[in-house]
């Protein structure tokens, strides 16, 4: 396949699994038990999980993902966003949905879907929902993911830092002259390479407390980062929609839409 090919592979998963995940009842469920299930979903439509599934609620915006065994549980006032990322020969799809079952909270989720028209670019572009200077050009051929939050009129729309960090991805390949820990980093990166990474992919191989234990090393020696999770400021509900979009020279194809499956 070519490289656009494989796109819209990865795409039509992303979309498969993201239509899948809005019909569950997630309410009872725990993250861990959400996170699992949606990974094993991706493999067995043909695909690799980007990134570990991220499941925030509520105020927190993004970069949740279970822990090992997490017993947290969704509950129904709860707002859940599901950011799912499927990759296929290296090129990713990313996608997310905020599930709801509570009305007070649908106007939010509405408007999330609503603003899924341009707003924030990965890698460092922005395209803002107001006119603005300083406008870029998209390039043809080149994949980008759209990515509205949305808050509450109490919220202020910043986020900031959570406490949590367990999202990780090798920044470094450095030798750390400690060897089991440069063992555990070629562990890694021969199986993931440059994606982000859960606790959860480890504990296959390794005990969890001396995964933790080799991981807290790669941090303190900056050959990982960890990426904190994302809390709105005010603490208030938020909702999160996104697709991945690739422009051509005449129409833009949404690879995450199920209409273009």
């Amino acid at each position: 396949m070519d490289f656009i090919e494989c796109y819209r592979q990865a795409g039509r998963i992303a979309c498969n699994i993201r239509e899948l995940a809005k019909k569950k009842d997630y309410v009872g469920k725990t993250l861990y038990e959400i996170c699992e299930q949606i990974e094993k979903e991706i493999r067995e439509y043909g695909g690799f999980p980007a990134f570990p599934v991220n499941v925030s609620l509520n105020e927190i915006a993004a970069h949740y993902t279970a822990e090992p065994d997490d017993q947290k549980i969704v509950e129904e006032e709860d707002v859940l966003k599901i950011d799912i990322g499927v990759q296929v020969d290296g090129y990713i799809a990313d996608t997310a949905v905020t599930i709801s079952y509570n009305n007070e909270y649908y106007s939010l989720v509405k408007a999330s879907e609503n603003a899924l028209e341009r707003y924030t670019i990965h890698a460092g572009k922005s395209i803002p929902n107001i006119n603005s200077y300083g406008s870029f050009l998209l390039e043809s051929g080149q994949a980008y993911a759209i990515e509205p939050f949305v808050t509450l009129k109490n919220g202020i729309g910043i986020v900031y830092e959570g406490k949590v960090a367990n999202i990780f991805a090798i920044i470094s390949r450095k030798p750390t002259k400690n060897k089991e820990v440069d063992i555990f980093l070629n562990d890694i990166w021969d199986r993931y390479r440059s994606l982000p990474f859960a606790l959860r992919w480890l504990i296959d191989n390794y005990d969890e407390n001396h995964a933790r234990y080799l991981l807290d090393n790669l941090k303190k020696k900056k050959n990982i980062h960890a990426y904190p999770t994302l809390v709105e400021g005010n603490k208030k509900m938020v909702a999160q929609s996104e697709h991945t979009i690739i422009p051509h020279e005449t129409f833009t194809e949404v690879i995450t839409s199920c209409n273009n499956s």
